[in-house]
């Protein structure tokens, strides 16, 4: 019985001692009291759920640069809708609607005076590249040269003088181009620019718009600056359109010498003409912005006048 006890005693000492050593080792294998580590994906998530914010944040700062920049464009063309159309106090009957014609691109006495033009619908705009017109106008082309609107002949700016003596004492069957060349002057058609256009890559609407622009005065005592600018080479990179239309339109007429009245309920329809690359101011017109080209109202059949690019 004495050795079997003992040998019961001696077991039970081995086993604490064998539970001892092993609490020893959990102990010395953590950091205090914290256990072993469980792996999660909480350090993941979180760069996700940062960078989906950064990207949303920076989409937002997008949307709200496109937005201000359309309301900035639509603010710019309607400007320049109403500035052409507010009166000016010191205008007097008749002179007001030669006053406000003058005020487009080109002054033009068949052009009609909306009133409301501030109440018309603005849709796109349209660019029209002008490199075709600075080959044109290059330096083997027709820099320094001026038209010549009579006869719509382009001649050297320096033989001007020259060349209006020749057409004035031309021997008879001789043509406008064969009697310059007689005295030594190199003569272009007018029209002859369409066809340079044409070849130099510019489409037919386009070219005739810039013809329509060479064509005209920019103002009534028959001046025409933008052409004088072309003919520099001062040729901007592109002009835009921008098209409007209105169908409740009050058009201005003259009712006797003194007094204005208006014709109600016109359809009419519209551009807006901006140069990109000018700067500066010109007669009453800053160079950089929007301003009025031309307005058409409609037929009783509701149609337009076709021609000069439309």
């Amino acid at each position: 019985l004495a050795d079997a006890a003992s040998k019961a005693l001696k077991s039970e000492s081995v086993k604490r001692e064998e539970v001892a050593k092993e609490k020893k080792k959990r102990k010395e294998g953590a950091v205090g009291d914290i256990g072993p580590a469980i792996l999660t994906n909480y350090g993941v998530e979180e760069a996700k759920n940062s960078r989906q914010w950064l990207l949303g944040l920076v989409a937002v700062v997008a949307v709200v640069l496109v937005v201000g920049l359309l309301f900035g464009m639509s603010s710019d063309r309607s400007h320049a809708l109403k500035a052409f159309t507010e009166p000016d106090p010191t205008w007097r009957p008749p002179s007001r609607i030669q006053s406000q014609q003058e005020r487009a691109w080109l002054a033009d006495r068949a052009l009609p005076i909306i009133l409301n033009l501030d109440e018309a619908t603005i849709g796109a705009n349209r660019t029209i590249s002008l490199a075709p017109l600075r080959q044109v106008f290059g330096d083997a082309g027709l820099k320094d040269h001026v038209l010549l609107s009579e006869q719509k002949l382009w001649v050297p700016a320096k033989a001007r003088d020259n060349a209006l003596e020749a057409l004035r004492s031309l021997p008879p069957n001789t043509t406008a181009i064969q009697g310059l060349q007689a005295k030594g002057i190199v003569a272009y058609p007018f029209d002859s620019i369409a066809d340079s256009l044409s070849q130099n890559g510019m489409p037919e609407r386009d070219a005739a718009l810039v013809m329509h622009l060479l064509s005209g005065q920019t103002s009534f005592d028959g001046e025409n600056w933008i052409r004088d600018r072309f003919a520099e080479g001062l040729i901007p990179e592109s002009l835009e359109i921008a098209y409007f239309n209105g169908r409740e339109g009050r058009r201005l007429k003259l009712v006797g010498q003194n007094k204005y009245g208006s014709d109600e309920g016109i359809t009419y329809r519209g551009r807006l003409m901006r140069m990109n690359g000018w700067t500066g101011a010109q007669g009453n017109k800053d160079l950089s912005r929007w301003h009025l080209l031309d307005v058409q109202v409609a037929s009783r059949s509701g149609s337009f006048p076709e021609g000069r690019g439309w």
